[in-house]
């Protein structure tokens, strides 16, 4: 009998059925059951697919003019409209690759592979993200997957060979009886170090806990970038012989240094972020000859620009602490943040009650990455008195300053403080009162 009915309903599948909001007669293979739509939510998705395509279409002319963060842009609306399309995530990685943001890249490739594991373009794209990022030894191993599988490609064979040229053996032990200084010591732990994540795994946004893998591999990378940027002034201003020419080389120099800067901060994220941060401020007092104005200008991004996290990567945070999703806790809730800081990132959002708010979330493994960082700095210092002053002091007092800001209750009490007083004499001034019967320990 079900055979039967089940053979009907195909043959009349074949005919064509008015009561389908598609094009019944094509399809090959009717199931038991069908899902069925209703015509609103397939013209719905027919939009989206349609206007995710457009944005992957104006993405790509971004690309081309090198415009990389509104080709990001693009690509990341796209996404929100259409997460199954394998090349939105490909694309966003290279423009990311290119800003410096290799660890937002790798995800985008992983993600990219979860749809389709045999993804050459995706394995293509990790080994070109790793290679920059100067882990040669994993962009080899990602190059050799996208040769198995798309062995004849030309791209990926060369990007292979490059990654295995720039691979070097392993280094002998350190130490023995008369073994290297501290410094040089230090140098071949954090050269060791490159090839790790500079991206903590936690599983609760309240994870402190240092993992010194994740804390050297970050301080790898900034050791690696002062380096390179030291050799390219002392290479550069050693041809120079008068004053005025001086001049003309240091700008230049520091107009190709500040990019590179503000791609290891914006990589690195966290108190990185916030010594950026604290560079970008200096514009005034010292002035040029405090801090190049080249410096100044690039960082000044992140004083509320710094890169954001999606929604997806954020929302476990306000499960965390309120145990519900930002869609069961709002009436609306905007993905894409209207701000992204060093620290945190502020989403404009709806509440049952109809008020806007402003949600603010910290980033989640924002504790665990300062650990790992401040883990590190201790261990330097305590390995490296340069003229012999012990700067321990200094790196205690700057972690407990900056994990002041980790918790929002302080947020909120300096907040409403400063409305009473400000509020009652400057009319013209406002200050935003916090939602304080809903906040745990983030502000809402």
């Amino acid at each position: 009998m079900r055979t039967g009915q089940s053979a009907k309903r195909k043959a009349k599948v074949e005919e064509g059925d008015d009561r389908l909001p598609f094009k019944a007669a094509k399809i090959s293979y009717l199931p038991e059951r069908i899902e069925y739509r209703p015509p609103e939510t397939a013209v719905s998705m027919a939009d989206d697919k349609a206007r995710a395509d457009a944005l992957k279409l104006e993405g790509n002319t971004f690309l081309k003019e090198k415009a990389f963060e509104k080709a990001e842009e693009c690509y990341t609306k796209a996404l929100e409209l259409d997460s199954t399309v394998e090349a939105f995530y490909t694309n966003r990685c290279l423009v990311r690759t290119n800003q410096g943001k290799f660890d937002e890249g790798i995800d985008d490739c992983l993600a990219a592979l979860k749809m389709n594991p045999r993804s050459a373009k995706a394995f293509g794209r990790m080994g070109s993200t790793q290679y920059q990022a100067g882990r040669y030894e994993l962009s080899s191993e990602a190059y050799t997957k996208a040769l198995e599988c798309d062995p004849v490609n030309v791209t990926y064979q060369q990007g292979l060979e490059a990654a295995q040229g720039r691979m070097k053996p392993p280094a002998a032990g350190v130490g023995g009886a008369s073994g290297p200084d501290a410094v040089s010591q230090l140098s071949s732990i954090f050269s060791a170090a490159a090839a790790g994540s500079t991206s903590a795994k936690v599983s609760s946004v309240y994870d402190n806990s240092a993992d010194m893998t994740v804390g050297l591999a970050r301080s790898a990378r900034a050791m690696n970038l002062f380096n390179e940027l030291k050799a390219d002034y002392d290479t550069e201003l050693a041809k120079v012989h008068t004053e005025e020419e001086t001049e003309a080389v240091l700008e230049a120099l520091h107009e190709r240094s500040a990019p590179k800067v503000l791609a290891l901060a914006r990589n690195n994220g966290g108190i990185y972020n916030k010594a950026a941060q604290f560079v970008a401020s200096l514009q005034g007092g010292a002035g040029d000859k405090g801090v190049p104005k080249a410096y100044v200008q690039a960082l000044a991004v992140l004083t509320d620009g710094a890169p954001f996290k999606d929604f997806a990567v954020m929302e476990p945070v306000l499960v965390e602490e309120f145990g519900k999703k930002g869609a069961d806790l709002f009436r609306s809730i905007e993905h894409r943040p209207i701000a992204a800081a060093s620290l945190a990132q502020v989403h404009r959002a709806v509440t049952t009650d109809g008020e806007t708010v402003a949600v603010k979330l910290l980033y989640p493994a924002l504790r665990k990455e300062m650990a790992s960082d401040f883990a590190v700095f201790r261990m330097v210092g305590s390995q490296i008195k340069p003229g012999g002053f012990d700067l321990q002091w200094l790196v205690k007092d700057f972690e407990e300053a900056i994990t002041m800001e980790l918790n929002f209750e302080t947020e909120v009490i300096a907040g409403t403080t400063l409305c009473s007083c400000i509020n009652c004499v400057f009319v013209y001034v406002f200050i935003c009162l916090c939602l304080c019967g809903v906040c745990v320990r983030f502000d809402l």
